[in-house]
């Protein structure tokens, strides 16, 4: 946390992404973020912020509901030009009057719109190595980047009572076809991208 807060101390907005198994690391960098004094708004997004926004609001700022793509970009544009964002589907807003709930949109249908994993090592990405936060270069990715995985769908057709995928369908229900796939000139044009 020590070394995480000064990263972040000069940001116009803070997201994390969370899983079950890291709810309580997000509380805690949440907890300690508003403790440095950090007034950017915070947003939880992932699966247990999907399943459970309401476990996750009371202790953020927003939460993400679902696909974030559309939402990051919309409320990171509205927190650059100091607008309003509490109408901003997908999410969850706490404001001085109370919660803003708001519906998820459609899906995105044609997922080719969307930008291959940023993997530009200059942009100033971090990492943790060796118990630091330390600035990511190809030697302290090399492992990460091994083990690459890409998605060339999106949605499952099956609805497991064990699997977050039942609760992600619920949500979307009428928003559009659940099951999306990537064309085969997009998947072997990200190949080609990770290889270089």
């Amino acid at each position: 946390i020590d070394q995480f807060i000064p990263l972040v101390r000069d940001s116009q907005l803070i997201g994390l992404s969370l899983m079950t198994n890291t709810y309580y690391h997000a509380r805690e960098l949440t907890l300690a973020i508003k403790n440095a004094g950090i007034t950017a708004p915070v947003v939880w997004g992932g699966v247990h912020p999907t399943v459970a926004p309401d476990t996750c609001i009371d202790h953020t700022d927003i939460v993400c509901i679902g696909e974030g793509e559309g939402p990051m970009v919309d409320l990171a544009h509205a927190v650059e030009t100091n607008q309003d964002y509490t109408h901003i589907p997908n999410l969850w807003v706490k404001t001085p009057t109370g919660l803003v709930k708001n519906d998820v949109r459609p899906l995105l249908e044609d997922l080719d719109q969307l930008p291959f994993p940023d993997y530009d090592l200059q942009a100033g990405h971090y990492v943790v190595h060796k118990d630091k936060i330390v600035p990511a270069t190809p030697k302290n990715m090399r492992n990460t980047l091994i083990r690459y995985r890409l998605l060339t769908t999106r949605g499952c057709p099956y609805a497991c009572a064990f699997c977050c995928n039942s609760s992600w369908i619920k949500i979307y229900r009428g928003k559009g076809p659940w099951v999306r796939k990537r064309s085969i000139e997009n998947v072997i044009a990200e190949l080609e991208s990770i290889k270089n």
